[in-house]
């Protein structure tokens, strides 16, 4: 055991002389080479001198009753296990420390542990140095690894540069609100502050005037808005309200609502919609109605925007405007769905006026039949006569299709060889006029006063009432002889000591009609409805 000791021990001596022998480097680099050969010494140490010291330490008891140790002065002696070669530290009377002799004692029982602790605990240490120390390079300089993480920051910086998103979105709420607001993204960007206003405005549907931010500071540029940011919007003549947690839709008199009217879209407040309290546009906006809505947040209203125009702007202002080419009744009409009742009565004043400017008058007639001559055939087509008195007068071969009669006074006219087709007679005046050979197809003669009048053309020439609709008219000792009634509605109407000598009554309706002293000699009255007719 002696000699292997001994030969270990030169081993030892002649690698520390060959260590000794390397040329050692320049300046700083001499300290460095000490540091070095002390931690490779430690890391030999560390790595391998738990095992073989418990080998050792087990090869010391089994012949340490044979074999002292050694007194001699040295650094480090080494044990051999397995063809093992491990530096061991002793102190400088031959012995172990304290520290490694307690340590290899405790080995004896928990070796394992303490390979597999030491090895790991070495590796942090080791780790640490390095990151401490740095590298050498090949010329021997030493660099901080602070350059390292330098330009690993750069690089991370460079990378974070190149997601810098494109857009940024933010909330925008009404002024005074929480609820109904609406997200918005536009880009990064955005240089014309103006043009910025004008945008917004068209996404939310509301004219956007200032930007407000939570706390009530205005926002007059773009770039302080930032992403995710809830911002609050006014309209002229506004002043910025905290917001509030509010339930339903825009609320106040300052708070604007649009309307998509049949496509045309309106801007308007709350309180200009409500200020008729018995309107429908008042119970649609003062109470919770659930009005459908566009893609754009605007409430539908089915109706036609030329007409409604003129009925928000008297809400507004309470001036009735209507602009030219735009019909009165139409407006009326309007009025009179949203329940508007304070505008009704003066559109109804204005219909009149329109209807009496367009009437012609007796003397109007009169002037174009003197400037005729007698046989000429004039054109009086769809003229509005309505009301007019035209009594007595020769209006023979004239054309009325489709003109206005109603109520009008021709008692007594001579109206023969006229063209009366689709004309409206309702409620008019015809007593004792003369219709020979007239064409009245499909005209209305509803409640009409026929008394006594006379359609019978000795010449041959039939008159034509195909069509026409006599219901509830008086027809007493009228003379429809060799008339064409083919159709024609007589349902209700007094038909007392009519002659219908030889007319053409297939096919009408002659329900409930009084025929009491009528001719019917030779009248042809196939398909024709007599159920309820009174002829006694």
């Amino acid at each position: 055991m002696s000699e292997e000791r001994g030969k270990t021990k030169e081993r030892e001596k002649e690698r520390l002389e060959g260590d000794n022998n390397q040329p050692k480097p320049r300046g700083r680099r001499k300290d460095n080479s000490k540091r070095k050969t002390k931690n490779r010494a430690r890391e030999a140490e560390g790595s391998r001198g738990s095992f073989s010291d418990q080998s050792f330490d087990n090869n010391n008891n089994n012949n340490n009753a044979s074999t002292t140790p050694p007194t001699t002065n040295t650094t480090s002696t080494t044990t051999t296990t397995n063809d093992t070669k491990v530096p061991r530290r002793r102190t400088r009377g031959g012995g172990m420390s304290l520290e490694q002799s307690s340590s290899e004692s405790s080995l004896t029982t928990f070796g394992s542990e303490r390979d597999s602790s030491s090895f790991i605990e070495h590796s942090k240490n080791s780790n640490r140095r390095q990151n401490r120390r740095g590298f050498h390079d090949n010329r021997g300089s030493f660099e901080l690894n602070s350059e390292n993480n330098s330009s690993d920051s750069s690089i991370i910086e460079s990378s974070k540069s190149s997601h810098i998103p494109s857009t940024k979105r933010f909330t925008v709420f009404p002024n005074g609100l929480k609820v109904g607001g609406k997200v918005v993204i536009f880009p990064v960007v955005f240089s014309d502050w103006p043009v910025f206003l004008r945008e917004l405005s068209k996404r939310i549907g509301i004219e956007v005037d200032k930007i407000y931010n939570e706390e009530g500071g205005e926002i007059d540029e773009y770039d302080i808005i930032m992403q995710d940011d809830i911002v609050h919007v006014t309209t002229r003549m506004q002043s910025f309200k905290p917001p509030s947690n509010e339930t339903g839709e825009l609320r106040g008199s300052s708070d604007w609502v649009t309307l998509n009217v049949g496509g045309r879209i309106f801007s308007t407040t709350r309180s200009t919609l409500t200020r008729d309290s018995e309107s429908m546009l008042a119970k649609m906006f003062s109470e919770r109605w659930n009005s459908s809505k566009d893609a754009t947040g605007s409430f539908l209203i089915d109706r036609t925007p030329e007409y409604f125009a003129p009925i928000l702007n008297f809400l507004r202002c309470g001036v009735l405007v209507i602009d030219d080419g735009v019909n009165p009744e139409g407006v009326l009409q309007e009025a009179r769905f949203f329940n508007i009742v304070s505008i009704i009565d003066r559109l109804k004043l204005l219909v009149e006026r329109k209807n009496k400017a367009d009437v012609f008058s007796r003397r109007d007639v009169v002037s174009i039949l003197l400037t005729s001559s007698t046989n000429a055939s004039l054109r009086c087509q769809g003229l509005n006569l309505a009301g007019v008195d035209l009594s007595k007068l020769d209006l023979s071969h004239i054309n009325f299709k489709m003109t206005n009669f109603q109520s009008a006074n021709l008692s007594k006219c001579t109206l023969d060889n006229a063209l009366l087709q689709e004309a409206d007679l309702t409620n008019a005046d015809l007593s004792g006029a003369n219709l020979r050979g007239s064409n009245l197809s499909s005209a209305i003669l509803e409640g009409a006063n026929l008394k006594g009048a006379n359609f019978e053309d000795r010449g041959g020439l039939r008159a034509t009432l195909d069509g026409a609709n006599f219901k509830g008219a008086i027809l007493e000792e009228v003379n429809f002889s060799g008339a064409n009634l083919r159709v024609a509605n007589f349902r209700g109407a007094n038909m007392e000591n009519c002659s219908l000598r030889g007319a053409d009554l297939a096919g009408a309706n002659l329900e409930d009609a009084n025929l009491r002293g009528a001719n019917l000699h030779k009248a042809k009255l196939i398909g024709g409805n007599l159920g309820g007719a009174n002829f006694f």
